[in-house]
């Protein structure tokens, strides 16, 4: 018994000591303002009639490859800049897939557009958007 008083005693001291010591968390200045979540920057819908759409394709569920049309990254910027984004977070990967690499689908709709990750993130860059990649694990 008297072991466990010890040990609530020595952690109820820790505590005390690390609530006391401590820095309150200041909320992040990179993420002031308004931003957006992007899954799958290449399988964005069109959203305006004025868009003209990119034709990338993919496998559906069942293996067969389908065609689909997509934002391309002048409509999307147009679409962020008049929004009022100050940040965009962007999906690069899943687990142990980075999709970024040769063939995958980001790198395919940005070639779609001779465009690299770099033209993409320059592109945002000069209108002041920030750019932040995340990836599920």
């Amino acid at each position: 018994m008297r072991k466990i008083i010890n040990f609530l005693v020595v952690v109820a001291l820790l505590l005390s000591f690390i609530s006391c010591y401590s820095k309150p968390i200041e909320p992040s200045k990179n993420l002031a303002g308004k931003g957006i979540y992007i899954w799958q920057l290449w399988n964005l819908p069109i959203v305006s009639e004025a868009d003209i759409p990119i034709k990338l394709s993919w496998d559906n569920d069942k293996g067969e490859s389908e065609e689909h049309d997509v934002m391309s990254f002048e409509s999307l910027k147009k679409l962020l800049v008049e929004s009022g984004v100050s940040w965009v977070a962007v999906k690069l990967g899943d687990s142990d897939s980075f999709w970024l690499r040769d063939g995958a689908l980001i790198s395919r709709w940005l070639g779609s557009q001779d465009m690299t990750f770099d033209n993409f993130l320059d592109g945002l860059h000069s209108h002041g958007i920030k750019v932040f990649g995340w990836s599920f694990v």
